[in-house]
């Protein structure tokens, strides 16, 4: 099994705020907890990676979510079949830090199944497939 090396992501974003006392108002620094959607993909050998699912997270231990999330769903039941987890990287070889990669060590894509699921307290990202498809239109 290889969960290659992570590069540490800050869980948290600087800002400037503006706080209010009284009736006077002053900016000032602080910081939010950062929170990003991770799109989930998995494959075997000879296989391309499929989408599972796009999960929000703060950014961090990402590997262990995603193989996480995979054993959770019956992906993943045999430690010694987890071959990678890794960042996959884009058209012109950027990493691309919000989606992760599991490849198993045996075929993966057909036990893939159409997958629903139920958020009544989210912000509507979790269960979707793809980060495309996280993507809004609004008329």
């Amino acid at each position: 099994m290889a969960l290659r090396d992570a590069p540490v992501r800050r869980p948290t974003t600087n800002v400037q705020v503006v706080a209010v006392d009284g009736s006077r108002a002053a900016r000032r620094p602080d910081k939010l907890v950062t929170e990003e959607p991770m799109e989930i993909r998995l494959h075997g050998p000879g296989e391309e990676p499929t989408p599972v699912a796009v999960t929000m997270r703060t950014p961090g231990s990402d590997f262990e979510l995603a193989v996480g999330f995979c054993v959770t769903e019956g992906l993943l039941t045999d430690v010694d079949d987890l071959a990678s987890a890794a960042y996959c990287t884009g058209g012109e070889g950027e990493q691309l830090y919000n989606i992760v990669t599991i490849r198993r060590r045996t075929p993966a894509v057909a036990g893939i199944r159409e997958r629903a699921f139920v958020a009544n307290a989210s912000c509507g990202l979790c269960g979707k497939a793809t980060l495309d498809d996280v993507e809004q239109r609004v008329t």
